[in-house]
C-alpha cells in the first residue's frame, strides 16, 4: 500500500448538536502521499478510534468514513457520525482524558494505517452539557452568588491580565495576546536533531498574529515525544490557563518591541525579565527548509536555525490569546 500522510488542517473546529441526531465535531484534513503530493478527487477510507486515559489506552469508540478528497486533497467529515457499532453520545467527556487515533486506507478498504494519535483538549468537552450533574438553565439570572463581572473591559500593552502580560491588542482593545511572566525553559536545544519532513515544512511556515497557535499544534502532533519548545508551551499550566503556545516569528517580535514595558510588569508581579539572549519561535523558514526562526532579545535580530540541530542557548516564553 502506498504510504499516506494526513496533514491536520483544521481540527475540532466546532461541536454540533441536533435534536434527533448524535452529536459530533467537525474534522478537516489534507491527504498527501509519501512524496508530499496531494491525493485529489479520491475516495479514501478513514477510521477514528478514541482511546481512554492514555495515548495507548483502551479503545472505547470506533467509527469509519469514506470521504472524497477535493481538487486540493481536502476532505471533511464529522467525528461522531460515521459508521460504528459503538454509541458516541453516551461518552462522558468530563470523567477522563481522551485521545483520537486517525487511520487511513487510500483504497477505501478496511486495511487502515495509523497516521497518528493526539489528545482531545477542549472542543468535545462542550458535549458534557448533556450529561453534567449540575445542569445550567442557560439563564444567567438563575445563578446564585453572581460575580461582579466588568463589561466591555479594554486592555493596553503592559497590563497584567488573562494569565500574563498583554503585549498586543486588537482594534477593539478587548482581545489580544499575553505572554507568561517567566520563561518556561532556559537554554533549550530545539528538537533533538530531528528535521521536519517535507510534508510538514509548509504547515509550520505560518506567521502573523495567532499564527503560532496552529504551528504549535502541527509541531507537537509530529513530535509528541521528548522535550522541545512547542511541547513545553503546549503543556504549560500557568495561573490556571492551559492554552499556551509557542509564538510565531511576528508574535515573538511584538514581545521584543514591547520588551521594556513587559519586563516592568513581569517584575512587579513576581515574574522575571527577558534574558538578553535568543528565544525560539514556532515559524519555519519560508524557503521550505527545516530551519526555525529565533530572535535575539538584545538587538531584535531574527534568523533561522536548523530544527534538527541542537542550539543550546535559546529560551522559551509561552503566549496565549484572550
Amino acid at each position: 500500500m502506498k504510504k499516506i500522510h494526513i496533514v491536520l488542517f483544521i481540527f475540532l473546529v466546532s461541536v454540533i448538536s441536533f435534536a434527533q441526531a448524535p452529536e459530533g465535531f467537525n474534522y478537516q484534513a489534507v491527504a498527501r502521499d509519501a512524496s508530499g503530493d496531494i491525493i485529489a478527487n479520491t475516495i479514501v477510507g478513514v477510521e477514528f478510534q478514541l482511546h481512554k486515559t492514555t495515548i495507548s489506552g483502551s479503545v472505547i469508540y470506533t467509527e469509519t468514513h469514506s470521504p472524497t478528497t477535493n481538487t486540493y486533497g481536502v476532505f471533511n467529515l464529522i467525528v461522531g457520525q460515521g459508521a460504528s457499532t459503538d454509541t458516541f453520545n453516551t461518552i462522558d467527556w468530563a470523567t477522563d482524558l481522551y485521545f483520537i487515533e486517525t487511520s487511513i486506507d487510500v483504497s477505501n478498504g478496511s486495511t487502515y494505517v495509523s497516521i497518528g494519535t493526539t489528545q482531545l483538549l477542549s472542543v468535545p468537552y462542550a458535549l458534557n452539557a448533556k450529561t453534567a450533574d449540575n445542569v445550567f438553565s442557560g439563564n444567567y439570572n438563575d445563578l446564585t452568588n453572581l460575580p461582579n463581572i466588568p463589561t466591555n473591559s479594554t486592555y493596553s500593552v503592559g497590563d497584567f491580565a488573562h494569565g500574563g502580560v498583554v503585549f498586543w491588542v486588537d482594534s477593539s482593545g478587548q482581545h489580544g495576546l499575553v505572554c507568561a511572566i517567566t520563561d518556561q525553559s532556559s537554554q533549550i536545544s530545539s528538537y533533538g536533531n530531528r528535521d521536519f519532513d517535507a510534508p510538514y515544512q509548509e504547515f509550520v511556515t505560518g506567521d502573523g498574529i495567532y499564527g503560532g497557535k496552529m504551528a504549535t499544534s502541527f509541531i507537537t502532533s509530529y513530535y509528541h515525544t521528548g522535550t522541545h519548545p512547542a511541547k513545553i508551551c503546549q503543556e504549560s499550566i500557568i495561573l490556571s490557563f492551559r492554552d499556551w503556545y509557542l509564538p510565531s516569528k511576528e508574535e515573538l517580535n511584538l514581545m521584543y518591541l514591547n520588551k521594556s514595558t513587559i519586563n516592568t510588569t513581569c517584575l512587579a508581579n513576581g515574574g522575571t525579565a527577558f534574558n538578553e539572549a535568543t528565544y525560539w519561535s514556532s515559524s519555519n523558514y519560508t524557503g521550505g527548509s527545516s530551519n526555525l526562526w529565533l530572535q535575539w532579545f538584545t538587538d531584535g535580530n531574527q534568523y533561522a536555525f536548523g530544527s534538527g540541530v541542537d542550539y543550546p542557548n535559546s529560551y522559551v516564553r509561552a503566549i496565549r490569546a484572550f
